[in-house]
């Protein structure tokens, strides 16, 4: 039995696929655009208590908990400039 082989890619594949490599390395690249770099997100786990009093702050000051968070870490990164 015959292993069948991959077929032969075409030139738009091709272009496709390394368009898809300098777009990645171009995006990874923040020295030369930094004007480029966009928001980034990750998935934070905290304790429920802390989730639960970040939440309670942040509505009492009419502010969603993204914009609470957003804050508290832009006071902490500031202030150790």
């Amino acid at each position: 039995m015959a292993i069948p082989k991959k077929p032969a890619t075409s030139k738009a594949e091709d272009d496709f696929i390394k368009g898809a490599k300098a777009d990645r390395a171009a995006a990874t690249d923040t020295a030369t655009a930094p004007a480029a770099m966009k928001d980034k997100s990750f998935l934070l786990k905290i304790p429920y208590d802390l989730w639960d009093k970040a939440r309670r702050i942040a509505g009492a000051d009419a502010i969603t908990l993204h914009d609470f968070i957003i804050q508290a870490l832009d006071e902490s990164v500031n202030r150790h400039r």
